[in-house]
C-alpha cells in the first residue's frame, strides 16, 4: 500500500512538473506566433501602400486631380491594351532595350510578393487557387482603377505579368512553408 501511495506521489507530481513546462513554451510560442503574425500583417500593409504608389499615385495627389478630366479618361480608354500578349511580344522584339527589361521582370517581381504574402496573413486563403483568386482581384482592382480613373495605364499583359509573379510567390511559399 505504502509503494502504491509513493508511486502516486511520484506519478503526479511529474504530471505537474510536465504540465508547467509544457504550458511555458507553448506559451512563449503563441507569443511568438502573435508578434510573427503582426509583422507580417503590417509587412503586407506596407508593401499594398508601396504597389499603389507605383501604380495608382505616381505624382502628387495635388497633381493628380488638376490633370483628371473627362477627356483624359476617354483618351486613356482609348490607348488602352485589351490583347493579350500584344505588348509583351512587342517588349519581347525590342528585349535589350532597358524598358523592355524593365517593364517585363517588373511586372513580374512585383507581385511575387503578394503571392507569397496572402497565405502567410490570411490564413484563410492560403490555399493555392484562393491566394491566386485574392491576387487576381487585386490586380484587376489596380488595371480597372487604372483604365476609369486615367492614373495609369490599362494593359492586359500587365495583368499577365503581375498573375505569374502572384503565381511565382505563391509556390514560394509553399516550397517554404511545406514541411
Amino acid at each position: 500500500m505504502r509503494i502504491y501511495f509513493y508511486h502516486n506521489q511520484v506519478m503526479q507530481t511529474y504530471f505537474q512538473i510536465k504540465e508547467v513546462t509544457m504550458e511555458y513554451p507553448t506559451a512563449q510560442i503563441k507569443k511568438q506566433k502573435s508578434l510573427s503574425s503582426s509583422l507580417h500583417k503590417i509587412i503586407f500593409v506596407v508593401y499594398i501602400a508601396i504597389i499603389g504608389k507605383m501604380t495608382l499615385i505616381r505624382g502628387p495627389v495635388s497633381e493628380l486631380m488638376d490633370n483628371w478630366t473627362y477627356n483624359t479618361v476617354l483618351y486613356k480608354i482609348s490607348t488602352a491594351n485589351f490583347v493579350p500578349f500584344h505588348t509583351i511580344k512587342l517588349y519581347i522584339r525590342i528585349l535589350p532595350e532597358t524598358i523592355a527589361i524593365l517593364n517585363l521582370v517588373g511586372n513580374v517581381i512585383g507581385f511575387v510578393p503578394l503571392g507569397y504574402l496572402v497565405p502567410l496573413v490570411f490564413k484563410k486563403h492560403s490555399g493555392f487557387f484562393r491566394s491566386l483568386l485574392f491576387g487576381l482581384l487585386f490586380i484587376l482592382f489596380i488595371e480597372t482603377t487604372q483604365l476609369v480613373t486615367g492614373l495609369g495605364e490599362f494593359d492586359v499583359d500587365d495583368i499577365i505579368l503581375n498573375m505569374l509573379g502572384v503565381l511565382l510567390g505563391n509556390i514560394a511559399y509553399k516550397v517554404v512553408n511545406t514541411r
